[in-house]
């Protein structure tokens, strides 16, 4: 996944699908605060990278460690989707 992520066609689908919905909703680069909550290797952050701060949370210590070889996310953590470390309002 880390390394056929971005071209793998339902990648591809899910990553325009969602520049659309962020494009309506979202102003690019205004400092937005960003969870990709399961966010496996990390194959969305440049594309959240554009809308403002990626922050990343998965439970797998593989994918975790592939997500953070991207150097994207200000922070990639293991956490369980129930009980994250971070304040309500956190993120936008």
């Amino acid at each position: 996944m880390y390394e056929r992520g971005g071209g793998f066609w339902l990648n591809a689908g899910i990553r325009k699908i969602t520049t659309a919905l962020l494009d309506r909703y979202l102003p690019k680069k205004s400092g937005n605060k960003i969870l990709d909550l399961g966010c496996g290797p990390g194959n969305m952050f440049a594309t959240f990278a554009a809308y403002g701060y990626v922050y990343g949370v998965d439970k797998s210590p593989d994918a975790i460690s592939y997500a953070r070889r991207r150097n994207i996310a200000r922070e990639v953590l293991s956490a369980p989707a129930h009980d994250l470390p971070f304040a309500d309002q956190t993120f936008d």
